[in-house]
């Protein structure tokens, strides 16, 4: 028998997809997780991790970017920035917070056993230790997570592995509106939708109208609504960078966006987070 014309319909839930056997070999590669009516796609071979990690069982989920060990340690994945539930005020909560956390609930169960990976920097100042996750399957979990557009792509230096290629799921994520891409709260803003009760991660766009500096930090104003920081001990992350070029400039900027000194913040501490915009 040919096998190259031969496939089998496999159920799953009210979903009926035919599987090519002679392409099983690709299929060892990838797992298939129910979520809902939903599937959910992992690939082992997006941005592996190589080499031998800490193992280490799973307690539980916290959200959709972080999860307890079993030794009490709180785990901060690197590269991803979930969306934020607030439980005390839910109608505060991010769009599909709690649809990241449970894929992230689907990915690693109670009792699982994951390897953490460590980067320059293994805790951010919550105490929390930051990592590299992998399953036992090889799966990056980030990189996972981000296929699903559970998340977006988070850049904090010094950690600074894997980023582009987190980068570059994020953006066929969003191209093709998976999770939290079809939500417009995750789309890039005008600095006019700026207000004095927002705080989080976003992404805004704008001119770059002036600049000025303090003894740490050189300040760009964006459309004169919102400083974008870039602290000079980071300039070393820039080296392709002339940030005066950037004045007069329509750009996209992402970060975390909080009010202080009479206005608003932005810090820029990676090319990641800055893009300059073509004219229409």
């Amino acid at each position: 028998m040919d096998l190259r014309n031969v496939s089998v319909p496999v159920r799953l839930n009210n979903l009926t997809i035919e599987i090519d056997v002679y392409k099983k070999r690709a299929l060892i590669s990838a797992f298939f997780l129910l979520f809902g009516s939903s599937v959910i796609y992992a690939d082992n071979h997006l941005c592996p991790i190589v080499g031998y990690g800490e193992s280490i069982r799973v307690l539980e989920v916290i959200d959709g970017e972080s999860f307890t060990l079993v030794d009490g340690v709180r785990v901060r994945i690197i590269g991803i920035e979930a969306p934020k539930e607030d439980n005390k005020y839910p109608e505060r909560s991010q769009p599909g917070a709690e649809e990241s956390k449970l894929f992230l609930q689907k990915l690693i169960k109670p009792g699982d056993v994951v390897n953490l990976f460590f980067d320059k920097r293994n805790q951010d100042r919550y105490g929390r230790t930051l990592a590299h996750v992998r399953l036992q399957n090889k799966t990056n979990i980030a990189a996972s997570i981000l296929q699903n557009g559970q998340a977006q792509a988070l850049v904090l230096p010094p950690n600074l592995k894997y980023w582009q290629c987190y980068q570059d799921i994020e953006q066929k994520a969003q191209k093709d509106s998976v999770g939290i891409w079809r939500f417009p709260f995750y789309g890039s803003k005008s600095t006019d939708k700026l207000t004095k009760n927002i705080s989080g991660n976003f992404r805004l766009h704008g001119k770059i109208t002036q600049r000025k500096s303090s003894n740490r930090y050189f300040w760009y104003g964006l459309d004169d609504k919102i400083w974008l920081g870039v602290k000079k001990n980071d300039l070393n992350y820039f080296p392709n960078y002339y940030f005066d070029d950037f004045i007069g400039e329509t750009v996209d900027v992402r970060g975390w966006v909080y009010f202080s000194h009479n206005s608003f913040r932005m810090r820029i501490r990676h090319p990641q987070q800055i893009t300059k915009l073509q004219p229409h």
